[in-house]
């Protein structure tokens, strides 16, 4: 009796030692850029529906160069961010140095987030090449890195007025559907909440970037606990359930059916041609549509809003062999080629 009570506290010691280790570790990695699997805030908090992993990256080794990647954000006390003022144009609009705003020809104002900025070489980007095939349009490129749709519709309800009785063309990556239950991600952001009443926008919190880092930082109490919270529920969906791991799917599908028929209202309300082009990610577009494709053209089906999906056309890139995709995941200068090409037709 003796030696198992010794045997179990022996076992007991050794099981809170070899946590204690792990919390050591887990924690001097995400402080300091220790082993990647620890450092990562995704294995603590999921980066498709929690503000905590996108608080955490900011303060992990790294983030001020990803924070950057794609262009050089400014504070937006409504949007949360934009691109360098400095490089917009009299309406508001991104402008490519080869590309410069004619200003005769009937507007094109495209909107979404990195996917319609580009993070190719001016000249190379969606809207850039689009421009090349519309010689008798005006190409606006209102496109955000990092933006949801919820920051999407924002930013065409900001310039809608100006584009009354023209075109736009409302780009909608599907990742950018999780992001609309985020009020953080590269800064502070607006987002809705919705119930019975409707969509109610919340920008309060919106203040700069540094400021809000800093009043707002995450330190769990334990990572150790914190990383199997999350972790224990998702494998068990994912490894024995066989089923896919969809955080706060509800909240998401709820806040982005109500933004569909916000945009289509506003369309409406200034008479804008708006067509909506969904674009796919490497990760996803090679696996089967899931709820995000669904929802929108679900959404868009409803609401009355036409829809461009570049599934098939990047497919069938991929399929012949094209560098469709760059190293940073985004469409490369061939393949926004073919997405313009893909959008002209729809348009014609």
């Amino acid at each position: 009796m003796r030696s198992s009570k010794r045997g179990l506290l022996g076992l007991g010691l050794m099981a809170v030692g070899l946590g204690g280790f792990t919390e050591a570790c887990m924690r001097f990695s995400v402080e300091h850029g220790g082993w990647s699997r620890f450092a990562n805030p995704g294995a603590y908090f999921d980066p498709t529906c929690e503000d905590r992993f996108w608080r955490l990256l900011h303060h992990s080794p790294g983030w001020d160069q990803a924070l950057r990647i794609h262009s050089e954000h400014e504070h937006d006390s409504t949007l949360g961010w934009s691109v360098d003022q400095r490089n917009k144009n009299s309406w508001g609009a991104w402008e490519s140095p080869i590309y410069p705003l004619r200003f005769e020809g009937e507007p094109i104002g495209v909107f979404g987030d990195s996917y319609v900025f580009g993070t190719t070489e001016d000249g190379q980007r969606f809207p850039d090449q689009l421009a090349a095939l519309l010689p008798d349009n005006r190409l606006l490129n209102y496109g955000v890195a990092g933006y949801g749709f919820d920051q999407i519709v924002l930013s065409f309800e900001a310039h809608a007025e100006r584009l009354s009785g023209s075109t736009a063309l409302v780009g909608v990556l599907t990742n950018d559907l999780d992001r609309s239950v985020l009020s953080v991600r590269s800064g502070p952001k607006p987002y809705f909440t919705s119930d019975d009443e409707g969509l109610t926008l919340h920008t309060d919190h919106i203040v700069s970037h540094e400021d809000y880092f800093a009043t707002h930082p995450v330190r769990p109490l334990s990572y150790l606990w914190t990383y199997l919270r999350i972790n224990i529920p998702r494998h068990w969906k994912v490894w024995v359930k066989k089923e896919p791991w969809n955080c706060e799917l509800s909240e998401k599908e709820s806040i982005n059916s109500a933004l569909f028929s916000r945009l289509k209202a506003s369309c409406d309300a200034h008479n804008i041609d708006c067509q909506v082009v969904l674009f796919h990610n490497p990760e996803q577009v090679t696996q089967p549509p899931d709820w995000r494709s669904e929802l929108v053209h679900r959404e868009t089906e409803r609401v009355g809003l036409p829809l461009i999906d570049t599934r098939e056309e990047t497919l069938n890139a991929l399929g012949e062999g094209v560098a469709f995709y760059g190293n940073d995941r985004h469409p490369s200068a061939e393949g926004n080629r073919l997405l313009a090409e893909r959008v002209l037709s729809a348009l014609q």
